[in-house]
């Protein structure tokens, strides 16, 4: 597995200052999961990671917890936790579910939306345009996030958004910058489509635009050529050269 040691991608984990602590520390760990600062298969440490952000290591134990119930990390048989590393068939399997529950949470979601809820919608959908504009690869991924975020919500079904929530943690986590560089290419222009689809509420079109960007983004997300057996989270390693970049 590849070695994340002092050159990590994203930035790192800073002390956690006291206040809704738990919260807190499940928010950090998660983010440095989205920002490739630990790889998809990475072993989190307890002790390292209570280190790093200076908590109790029954701290970080339960934020772990916590992330294993959306299925960001899984438990091993040697009783690690690491980050989850899906195959592509695993990976697609996850996307085609979601693609169906997403559509359903959608079509109430529309149902429930105010004129404002749509402007918030929008503007959620122009955070991503901006983060692209800008090279913030990891925003693009975070506005991704908040923008589908915000249609679950507004379905007003809790155990749908949990369901979504775990569905689509690991296809967060496997963002790297050689994928978002992809991704960002052409991810705002889909989010226009549903939200022009939500506000006209015709249920068929509402399904219809939501499956069309989710497939369309787990397309864009694979390399091409990968085995239906290679993990979608490890990458091919290129021959390093005296210019390469670390």
């Amino acid at each position: 597995m590849k070695q994340r040691g002092a050159q990590r991608r994203g930035g790192s984990l800073s002390p956690i200052r006291k206040g809704r602590l738990h919260e807190r520390v499940l928010n950090a760990i998660r983010d440095a999961i989205y920002s490739g600062h630990f790889a998809p298969g990475e072993a989190l440490r307890e002790l390292r990671l209570a280190g790093e952000l200076q908590v109790s290591q029954g701290t970080i134990r339960e934020a772990l917890l916590r992330l294993e119930r959306t299925g960001l990390v899984e438990r091993t048989s040697q009783k690690e936790t690491r980050v989850v590393q899906l195959s592509r068939k695993q990976q697609r399997d996850r996307v085609e579910l979601r693609a169906i529950l997403e559509g359903i949470a959608a079509v109430r979601a529309a149902e429930h939306m105010t004129p404002a809820d749509f402007a918030e919608l929008r503007q959620l959908g122009h955070e991503i345009v901006r983060a692209q504009a800008a090279d913030d690869l990891f925003e693009v991924s975070q506005a991704d996030l908040r923008f589908h975020r915000f249609i679950w919500r507004h379905a007003q079904n809790d155990a749908l958004c949990q369901v979504l929530e775990m569905l689509s943690a690991p296809m967060f986590a496997y963002v790297s910058l050689q994928r978002a560089r992809d991704l960002s290419r052409w991810v705002g222009m889909p989010h226009e489509a549903v939200t022009r689809a939500l506000q006209q509420g015709d249920a068929d079109q509402i399904k219809s635009a939501v499956a069309s960007h989710i497939e369309r983004s787990f397309e864009q997300f694979l390399h091409e050529g990968r085995s239906e057996s290679e993990p979608v989270g490890r990458e091919t390693r290129e021959p390093r050269g005296p210019h390469a970049r670390p």
